[in-house]
C-alpha cells in the first residue's frame, strides 16, 4: 500500500515537473515590434534564451516553400550567414544542409548542419517545418565552431489568404561566448531573418510555383 502512494506521489511529482517545463518554455517576453515584426525571447531550461519572431505577410504558400527549398540564395537572406552548402535532399519536405555563420571578431565563425522536415495539417492549412542541428552528420572542422539547436517554422494560411509566419529557434552556440552577450543580441536574428523573408518572397522565381503535399 505505501509503495503504491509513493508511486502516485512520484507521478504527480514527474506530471508537475513537465507542466512546469513547458511553462517555462512558453514564457514569452515580447522584446521589440517594428516593422510588423514582432520578436520575442524566452529564459527556457537553457543559459542561451530562444527567440520568436511573428510576422503576416501578403504572399502564398506556394512560395513560401519554394523560398525555403532555395538553399543556395540562403547565404543571401540568411542573417550573418558567410556560406551554405546543400548536404542532402530527398523530397521537397525534406533536406539537410550546412550553414556558416559570421562570428564578431575574438571569436571563430560558427558551422551547423540543419535538418528541415516539412508537415502539412490541412484541417488548419498549415505548415510546419521542424528544424533540428544533426551534431554528426559531418566531422566537425577546426576553423569553426559546431552549433546545436531546435527551432520551426510555423506558417498559417489565413481565411484573408495572407500568411501568419512564426519562426522559432534556440541555439547553443558553443565555444566561450558568454551566454549575457549572446542573448543581448539574440532579438536581431529573428528580426533581420524575417525583413529579408518579405522582402524575398516577391522574387519572381518563387511565384506560381505548386507542391503536391500541400492540399488548400
Amino acid at each position: 500500500m505505501i509503495y503504491k502512494k509513493e508511486r502516485y506521489i512520484f507521478l504527480a511529482l514527474l506530471f508537475l515537473c513537465n507542466v512546469l517545463t513547458i511553462y517555462a518554455q512558453e514564457n514569452w517576453v515580447l522584446n521589440s515590434t517594428a516593422d510588423g515584426i514582432e520578436v520575442y525571447t524566452s529564459e527556457g531550461n537553457s543559459k542561451y534564451n530562444s527567440f520568436k519572431g511573428h510576422i503576416v505577410l501578403e504572399s502564398s504558400i506556394y512560395s513560401f516553400v519554394a523560398f525555403l527549398n532555395d538553399i543556395d540564395e540562403y547565404k543571401n537572406w540568411g542573417y550573418k550567414t558567410k556560406e551554405v552548402s546543400l548536404l542532402k535532399k530527398v523530397s521537397d519536405t525534406f533536406q539537410i544542409y550546412r550553414v556558416i555563420t559570421k562570428v564578431s571578431f575574438p571569436y571563430k565563425n560558427r558551422d551547423g548542419v540543419y535538418q528541415n522536415k516539412f508537415k502539412w495539417i490541412s484541417k488548419s492549412n498549415t505548415l510546419i517545418v521542424d528544424i533540428k542541428t544533426l551534431d554528426t552528420y559531418i566531422p566537425e572542422d577546426e576553423d569553426y565552431v559546431r552549433v546545436r539547436g531546435s527551432g520551426f517554422w510555423k506558417v498559417m494560411v489565413l481565411p484573408s489568404g495572407k500568411l501568419d509566419i512564426t519562426f522559432q529557434m534556440q541555439i547553443d552556440p558553443g565555444g566561450n561566448i558568454p551566454a549575457w552577450l549572446v542573448n543581448m543580441f539574440i532579438d536581431t536574428t529573428p528580426y533581420h531573418t524575417l525583413l529579408n523573408l518579405r522582402a524575398f518572397l516577391k522574387k519572381e522565381k518563387y511565384q506560381n510555383k505548386t507542391f503536391s503535399f500541400i492540399k488548400l
